[in-house]
């Protein structure tokens, strides 16, 4: 912005957001995101920002081709910010909470509610999560939320973004924080499974992302084909034993039945 590289207020650097836009309207088959944030346009009038909008016009792309897509999303449970989010000193958090479910689902214009018009069944083209981890301290069960920080999108298993930039207002508009990111690709493709057939990937990008979700879902399954039906029903069964688990155990909050 002005007060980092001179750049006027009519003209913002907001070249990360032009990344994520072009990612995601030439992603061919699932889109992998990990953000601290996710506020976006959808969210209401008062913001700007444009990346879940496209992802909207992915997935609806997507249903109106009858092309099999999912976008997968992994987000904090709660921002990182002071307080309970059931008591006084929570109202930040909470504030925080509410544009991420406007821009989810609340909002008439929400990512889940535009989907919901083309296919009611949503579920198929998004899945979104968050963490938690367990312990015991004197016998006595504990929990605590694993705090997503990274900033990561990847597309088809050949490109990835990683870098400093929420997804919303403050990091892409170009015109408050500073923020650095990178493109990682490769020419150098090799053929692996995706969407039931051979798909040129680049290699690092694949290895970086199955990586990432052997640590993330940590079930004995191949991650080679993420929209292979049997990997998808998989996670899908494991992240609803780990919901009703932590609910009946714990009464933490935020759940699906507020």
């Amino acid at each position: 912005s002005r007060w980092s590289i001179r750049r006027s207020s009519q003209q913002p650097e907001h070249s990360i957001q032009n990344a994520y836009l072009d990612m995601i309207e030439n992603s061919k088959h699932f889109i992998y995101i990990e953000n601290q944030f996710f506020i976006s346009s959808t969210a209401g009038e008062q913001v700007h920002n444009k990346v879940v909008e496209a992802i909207v016009n992915r997935i609806i792309l997507a249903i109106r081709k009858n092309e099999r897509f999912i976008v997968y999303i992994v987000l904090p449970l709660l921002p990182g910010f002071g307080g309970n989010i059931v008591e006084r000193d929570g109202q930040l958090l909470r504030i925080q909470v509410e544009w991420h479910l406007a821009t989810i689902y609340k909002s008439k214009n929400s990512l889940i509610k535009q989907i919901m018009k083309e296919d009611p069944n949503w579920e198929k083209y998004l899945k979104i999560y968050g963490l938690r981890n367990h312990d015991f301290m004197n016998n006595t069960p504990v929990s605590e939320i694993v705090y997503v920080h990274s900033k990561l999108i990847i597309v088809d298993d050949c490109t990835c973004l990683i870098g400093s930039a929420n997804i919303n207002d403050r990091s892409m508009m170009g015109d408050r924080d500073s923020e650095l990111a990178m493109i990682i690709s490769q020419k150098n493709k090799k053929d692996f499974v995706l969407n039931g057939t051979m798909f040129s990937k680049s290699p690092q990008v694949r290895t970086m992302r199955i990586n990432a979700w052997k640590t993330l879902f940590q079930l004995d399954i191949n991650y080679e084909d993420p929209l292979d039906p049997d990997f998808i029903s998989a996670i899908d069964a494991q992240a609803s034993i780990n919901e009703n688990f932590y609910w009946n155990c714990f009464k933490l909050y935020p759940h699906n039945s507020l």
